[in-house]
């Protein structure tokens, strides 16, 4: 399975293409800033300073406040939702789960394993829902993949989302892993490997279906390479 800097790294150069290929939108950040926050988190997952026991930071991570309530993550619903629906929805649920990790860790410097094992899980969960429903709408129309509160948002747009679920992944992840403690890290290193190869096939599916989206001249010319890699293997 592809490592978490991979996956970044992987990240920064498709959001760079898609982005320089999509059509100027006046008032759309650039992806400078995006690029930045992702090669950030590459510096979290590759042994870059982790924030501090005790504390899951939500300073550094731009939550976009959408009074929506859109997908259940335990019970599939059957509908179809656009791309920036389901990422609205995964940031709020991991969201959750941040909170509850936080509560977990109190005070204390160490916790148990048996208390980071449920929640590694349900960040999963969460993951893989968001690429089954990203998945179910391959080959629908921009109006509807981009849509969301009857607009239909620039892939910059949609892109700022997906870098703040990115960003909340990884502080859930590093945070998990680093208050087992050294002596245990082996235990949930499995269960965060899994994780990974989720957000990998995650990732593949929405750089597929924006890149779907674009000219046909743009994609030839900026995405071959960008989109080239292969999904991992079952784990």
């Amino acid at each position: 399975m592809p490592s978490f800097r991979t996956v970044f790294a992987v990240a920064v150069t498709a959001f760079a293409a898609l982005t320089s290929a999509a059509p100027a939108v006046p008032g759309t950040n650039n992806l400078n800033g995006l690029s930045g926050k992702l090669s950030g988190i590459n510096s979290i997952t590759s042994g870059g300073p982790l924030h501090p026991v005790g504390h899951v930071p939500r300073d550094d991570v731009e939550v976009v406040d959408l009074d929506i309530d859109i997908l259940n993550a335990d019970k599939r619903d059957g509908q179809l939702h656009s791309l920036p629906e389901i990422l609205v929805d995964c940031q709020s649920k991991l969201s959750a789960v941040s909170d509850k990790l936080t509560a977990a860790i109190g005070v204390k410097a160490i916790i148990e394993v048996e208390v980071v094992l449920p929640i590694i899980a349900e960040v999963k969960v969460i993951v893989f829902n968001a690429l089954g429903c990203v998945q179910a709408i391959v080959n629908h129309p921009r109006e509807f993949v981009l849509g969301l509160a009857g607009k239909v948002l620039s892939i910059p747009e949609v892109a700022k989302l997906l870098v703040t679920v990115l960003a909340l992944l990884c502080t859930i992840l590093t945070t998990a892993l680093r208050v087992v403690g050294a002596a245990s890290a082996h235990l949930v290193a499995p269960a965060i490997h899994g994780v990974g190869a989720v957000v990998y096939e995650l990732l593949s599916c929405i750089f597929a279906l924006v890149a779907g989206l674009l000219p046909r001249l743009h994609q030839r010319r900026c995405y071959p390479q960008a989109l080239s890699f292969a999904a991992p293997g079952k784990t």
